[in-house]
């Protein structure tokens, strides 16, 4: 693969909400939760400073996360540093999606372009995702 692309989000990560629906004039709206949105916004800002003037990536491509929570300090003080992967919620697909949807458009065309996908839920001293896209 030649092309690679890597950028970080700071801060805690946000996985992608399911969509909700509520009735305005006696009409059924779908919409996104404002928290899965405000993310989305934030990780395609730090996709568009990576990617500066080039061209969403066509093609198959790699992608890789590595998001991180802080280490809760409420745990007792041996269990946080034992603290490694993140084995609770959310779900690891569900923060691929949101990375995934928050790209269309700008790191690469759309995210069905996705062949190998690798994403790790990990406890860290520093909140955030680290994303690599490589084609």
């Amino acid at each position: 693969m030649t092309n690679a692309i890597r950028f970080e989000i700071p801060g805690i990560p946000v996985a992608k909400g399911r969509a909700r629906v509520t009735t305005i004039g006696g009409h059924a709206r779908a919409y996104t939760p404002a928290k899965t949105v405000a993310y989305e916004s934030t990780v395609a800002l730090f996709a568009r400073q990576a990617m500066g003037a080039a061209e969403p990536i066509a093609g198959p491509l790699a992608l890789s996360i590595v998001a991180t929570w802080p280490i809760p300090p409420s745990w007792p003080k041996k269990r946080r540093e034992a603290a490694t992967f993140k084995a609770s919620k959310p779900d690891a697909d569900n923060v691929a999606k949101a990375i995934g949807d928050a790209c269309n458009g700008i790191v690469w065309v759309d995210d069905s372009q996705v062949v190998d996908l690798r994403c790790v839920k990990r406890y860290g001293a520093v909140p955030g995702v680290v994303v690599e896209v490589s084609a």
